[in-house]
């Protein structure tokens, strides 16, 4: 009734966390879906099958259109903080 809600959004520097509505319980909420998050448990197999389909994403990557290539490399000389997918893949192989 009140429109309470939480949104999870990847973002280059990190998570960002969203939680809105119009209500007195809104802090309930915020201490709940962060203790969620915090204690959050990782099944090792299915973090392996999400980080070889990113793998693949990226190097897949390249062979897109050649506006979305340099609207990638244009948004990465103008972002303080941000990284090419060739630095991304480099990461994941770690």
């Amino acid at each position: 009734m009140a429109g309470l809600r939480y949104q999870f959004a990847a973002q280059s520097t990190g998570l960002f966390i969203s939680i809105s509505g119009y209500n007195d319980k809104l802090a309930v909420l915020m201490q709940h879906v962060l203790e969620k998050a915090k204690g959050l448990v990782v099944n090792p197999d299915r973090f392996a099958v999400i980080t070889e389909e990113i793998k693949r994403g990226y190097e897949n990557f390249f062979l897109a259109q050649s506006y979305q290539l340099a609207d990638h490399y244009a948004r990465y000389l103008v972002t303080e903080e941000t990284w090419t997918v060739d630095e991304r893949l480099e990461e994941l192989k770690s």
